[in-house]
């Protein structure tokens, strides 16, 4: 109980992770197999992504990582998953039998995800399952009722979050929370005046903490994209998919002070055209771009 302490103490450190999965290992337990495998795959920056992120980190392209490795650490992984997956979540089937691959997520050898339909229930319903799940820190909300809000994020435990997806009128219960840790931050426009709300991050203060955001069907200005690079911290991945940026957008970005270490950029369809393509040239550190749809 130990080890499974401090890999709940400190969910950023791999060190416990990997000697715990060394003893299981030594056990004959294939869940240490699983738990070496995805931390190497993570350590190398392939952590798999939710599945709500049109996620191109995988086409990342390092010099030092031999695509053969990954695609053999990827196949293991999925063998072990499909082999002892449904086991390692028995715990939670017994919260709710309707928990399952697809509703929750390993990484680095623990769950860490789940994908929760938001009600008054909630709060209740991720307590229980943080407790069979100490790691589980990112949360996929598909849906959530104006009329929801006040309970859904009255929960405590958001404040302790690393990822969070959700509607992007859920911004209206987030912005609520004077402290956050989270680093991720996915966000879905369901409605056509959505994208106003994007505007109420950038008076929040915890926006600062973002190191990779996702905003999906936002119609964001040049001036909008102005205000968001204004008031964020360094980021290391942006996805403004579908916001109508145009070749203005795309240089404000570009010229962003804190975009300048940028690594992973997906602006499908904002119609940049060429000139909008060619300011995105001053981002030196891009290691994964995406500009499918703009002409």
């Amino acid at each position: 109980m130990k080890l499974l302490d401090a890999i709940h103490a400190n969910l950023a450190d791999d060190g416990p992770r990997l000697v715990y999965a060394d003893q299981l290992q030594e056990a004959g337990d294939p869940r240490g197999e699983f738990i070496a495998v995805q931390c190497e795959l993570a350590r190398l920056g392939y952590a798999v992504k939710a599945p709500s992120w049109d996620w191109i980190g995988d086409a990342l392209a390092d010099d030092d990582v031999d695509p053969a490795h990954i695609r053999k650490l990827r196949s293991r992984e999925t063998a072990l998953l499909k082999a002892h997956g449904d086991s390692w979540l028995a715990d939670a089937k017994r919260l709710n039998p309707l928990y399952s691959l697809m509703s929750l997520r390993f990484e680095r050898g623990f769950v860490t995800h789940s994908e929760t339909g938001a009600s008054a229930e909630t709060g209740r319903k991720l307590n229980a399952l943080r407790e069979v799940f100490p790691t589980l820190d990112s949360i996929d909300l598909p849906s959530i009722m104006d009329s929801e809000l006040a309970q859904v994020f009255a929960w405590p435990g958001f404040a302790e979050l690393r990822a969070l997806q959700m509607p992007v009128h859920g911004l209206r219960g987030l912005t609520q929370l004077k402290t956050a840790k989270l680093r991720e931050l996915g966000m879905r426009c369901t409605d056509r005046n959505d994208h106003q709300l994007v505007s109420l991050l950038f008076d929040w203060a915890p926006f600062k903490g973002i190191t990779a955001l996702d905003i999906s069907a936002a119609a964001l200005t040049a001036g909008d994209a102005a205000k968001l690079v204004a008031t964020c911290g360094p980021l290391d991945e942006l996805q403004l998919r579908s916001a109508k940026l145009g070749p203005e957008g795309a240089a404000t970005l570009a010229n962003a002070k804190p975009l300048a270490n940028l690594r992973i950029l997906s602006l499908i369809s904002n119609g940049i055209g060429a000139k909008g393509t060619a300011a995105l040239l001053k981002l030196k550190n891009l290691r994964a771009l995406d500009l499918r749809k703009n002409k």
